[in-house]
């Protein structure tokens, strides 16, 4: 399939609403952090010298309700996006309750190990998320696995990320991995930049850390993955 083809289908698609998915499927936690209804959220990104957050704020009619800010660390004075100090990218995932729940550091190049906020540094990862950017073709980002069956689950999405945030999310079960299930998309919201500031609309089921895991492993830039500073 041609990146044009890709782009045309994803307009298609936002013209339809988001199927939600038969049950729930918990990756990071239990069912406590899956959708229970199709919601919308408004994101923003700041980026700062010494610490950027993702804040995701329920929109009910216009006006914001649950905020749940996603917190990532950087260290070192380095200006980029995502880092840390001791040569580890990583970020930290919180609650509405500012309880961290998430720990991921950067294992290679660009893969990530999603772990519990909880566990210690010889546990095994929940999953791995590699930053895999690719303009109008669907790629996969990790393979995740539902805590509550054991079924792996391709997550990925299609779209163009690294300039405009325009993607649709989607996962594939392991059995049937050529066909991709809608799970979420952004669309534009008001004149902001959608590099800032984007509406993400996400289907009831989904479960919602694993979603923003995979958001923020795409949002580390370049720079940080290249940096002399990790190279150590």
């Amino acid at each position: 399939m041609g990146s044009s083809t890709s782009k045309a289908l994803h307009q298609e698609a936002l013209e339809k609403p988001l199927e939600p998915l038969p049950v729930p499927i918990p990756i990071i936690h239990d069912t406590q952090y899956c959708i229970e209804a199709p919601t919308t959220y408004l994101v923003r990104h700041k980026y700062g010298k010494d610490e950027s957050t993702i804040t995701m704020w329920e929109y009910t009619d216009g006006k914001r309700a649950q905020d749940i800010t996603f917190h990532v660390k950087s260290f070192n004075g380095v200006a980029v996006s995502y880092a840390t100090s001791h040569g580890t990218r990583s970020f930290t995932v919180s609650n509405a309750a500012r309880q961290q729940v998430i720990r991921a550091g950067c294992v290679g190049h660009a893969d990530f190990a999603i772990k519990d906020a909880s566990a210690s540094r010889h546990d095994a990862p929940i999953c791995m998320l590699k930053r895999s950017i690719a303009k109008w073709e669907p790629v996969i980002v990790g393979q995740v696995r539902n805590r509550s069956t054991g079924h792996v689950y391709a997550m990925g999405y299609t779209g163009n990320w690294k300039t405009k945030h325009i993607a649709q999310f989607w996962m594939a079960s392991e059995k049937t991995p050529e066909i991709r299930r809608p799970i979420a998309r952004t669309v534009g919201w008001g004149e902001n930049d959608m590099r800032l500031a984007y509406q993400l609309e996400v289907t009831s089921g989904v479960d919602i850390l694993a979603l923003i895991s995979m958001i923020t492993v795409l949002d580390v830039s370049d720079e940080a993955l290249s940096s002399d500073v990790f190279a150590q």
